[in-house]
């Protein structure tokens, strides 16, 4: 890129600031940023301090730390004086008119969103993108054949899917009966005392909600009010409060990714129970598994002989956590072909629209090459 205007943008706000960041694109106003840094660059992902010398020998400008980008691109960060930073441009890309900000690569969409990923492996496959994995991997896809392009690209849509889940917290609905064992459970998820524990029918009235997690999968997990026939309850201003937090419940759950429904084991049931029960599909609404609660009382402490899907958090908490995150990548489909869900250098679509652009072009047999081309030139 000739013209240096083109190449250097103020990527904070204009004005007093304590810090102001440009970032300056390959061009001649680079090497105009190499010569007064006296440093070599940092390379992408890197990042090095130093001054900048002004244009005379009048001493140092600014200290600065300069952060490698993609594709030869870098931030420098300086203090934020208004007319420090106008120095600065000057001296990178002379008197004429600054660029504004041109929207962002797929690269720079993928750093910006790593600082705000809801796990650090969903901050690892973002950090891959940036470093230009997903867009060689379409390249690939671009000049391969219709079946290998086909194959490339529902490999890819399949990975953006699964990715979400890292980069966006699920919601997960604890439901039962009172005295499931749900605020147990949910304090044993969570890892802390959050939700009060008794034995009393009504405790929780309201929705509770944590971030946790199942294994490497953020999540939100939301503890409700147990349900019980309160028609046959002397009808108190209690009462209204819990049949309030029961009607809440049930919207909170309508909104769930996963809504686990939990039932306490009894003595006269050990027998029946030892199977557990599987997801109960319903024709709208989010998926439903039947977890079996309170096992350790009925079938004794070894898991060994509880069965699939029944825990005991309160005496196994390190068991329920393992069962649910199994049941939890089994149930949204999470479990992962190369074995894990990020693998360093993978490419992966970390934007649900570039994944269901990627699901219209892949079964294309005429015209798919150009489609993804057309498509990866506006990435």
């Amino acid at each position: 890129m000739s013209d240096a205007r083109a190449a250097v943008a103020r990527l904070t706000p204009r004005g007093v600031g304590g810090v102001a960041v440009l970032e300056v694109r390959p061009s001649d106003a680079l090497d105009r940023l190499r010569a007064s840094f006296g440093r070599p660059l940092p390379a992408a992902g890197a990042i090095a301090y130093g001054t900048l010398a002004g244009p005379d020998a009048d001493g140092p400008l600014d200290e600065v730390l300069v952060v490698g980008r993609p594709r030869g691109t870098v931030e420098v960060h300086l203090h934020g004086s208004p007319a420090l930073v106008d120095e600065v441009e000057r001296m990178l890309v002379g008197d004429g008119p600054r660029a504004e900000r041109s929207p962002l690569t797929l690269e720079e969409r993928a750093h910006a969103a790593a600082g705000t990923a809801a796990s650090e492996l969903g901050a690892r496959v973002l950090l891959d993108q940036a470093e230009g994995a997903l867009r060689d991997a379409l390249a690939r896809a671009v000049d391969a054949d219709t079946e290998e392009r086909a194959r490339i690209l529902a490999t890819l849509s399949a990975r953006g899917h699964r990715a979400q889940r890292l980069l966006q917290p699920a919601r997960v609905v604890l439901v039962g009966p009172v005295n499931a064992g749900k605020s147990t459970l949910f304090n044993a998820i969570a890892g802390e005392t959050i939700a009060a524990v008794t034995d009393v029918p009504g405790t929780t009235r309201d929705a509770l909600g944590a971030r946790a997690r199942f294994g490497p999968w953020p999540i939100v997990l939301v503890d409700t009010a147990g349900e019980r026939d309160l028609d046959r309850v002397a009808d108190t201003a209690g009462v209204a409060v819990e049949r309030a937090g029961q009607v809440l419940a049930r919207e909170v759950a309508g909104g769930a990714d996963l809504v686990l429904d939990l039932l306490p084991l009894a003595a006269d049931d050990a027998d029946a129970r030892t199977d557990g029960e599987g997801a109960r599909g319903e024709s709208t609404g989010p998926p439903r598994v039947a977890i079996r609660t309170s096992a350790a009382p009925v079938l004794g402490p070894s898991p060994e002989a509880w069965g699939p899907r029944t825990i005991s958090a309160l005496e196994r908490p390190d068991h329920a956590r393992r069962v649910l995150a199994a049941v939890f990548e089994e149930t949204l489909d999470l479990e992962d072909p190369d074995g894990a869900p990020w693998v360093r250098g993978r490419a992966v679509p970390f934007e649900l629209d570039l994944v269901r652009a990627l699901e219209e072009i892949a079964p294309l047999r005429e015209g798919g090459a150009s489609a993804l081309a057309s498509l990866v030139d506006r990435l």
